[in-house]
């Protein structure tokens, strides 16, 4: 049994399927720091923190700010396990695959 980040979803059998890499992303321009952290739905001080870490995606500075490649953005998800995926319940709802659970019973 699987439950899903939609509280309204109830617990499946079904197990989440991992959702095909967007074509369209790897064909997009860059993301500013402000649109990484959208899209990986942390704040923009986290993606600042890990870049002063040595951590995250890995960007290119250009001038005073940094861009980040879609194509490096999806390979380091991939790397950390950040893979969107979809609920196999009632929502068919995309979300990470960290967000579901695996639950007894």
């Amino acid at each position: 049994m699987w439950t899903c980040p939609n509280p309204e979803c109830p617990p499946t059998e079904n197990p989440p399927k991992v959702e095909k890499p967007d074509e369209a992303l790897r064909e997009r321009s860059p993301f500013s720091t402000w649109q990484l952290a959208e899209w990986l739905k942390v704040p923009v001080a986290t993606i600042y923190a890990w870049r002063r870490m040595g951590y995250g995606p890995p960007g290119n500075r250009i001038g005073k700010r940094i861009s980040y490649r879609a194509s490096g953005v999806q390979r380091w998800m991939a790397e950390q396990g950040m893979v969107q995926t979809v609920c196999g319940g009632e929502c068919g709802g995309t979300y990470w695959r960290r967000q579901f659970t695996p639950v007894k019973g």
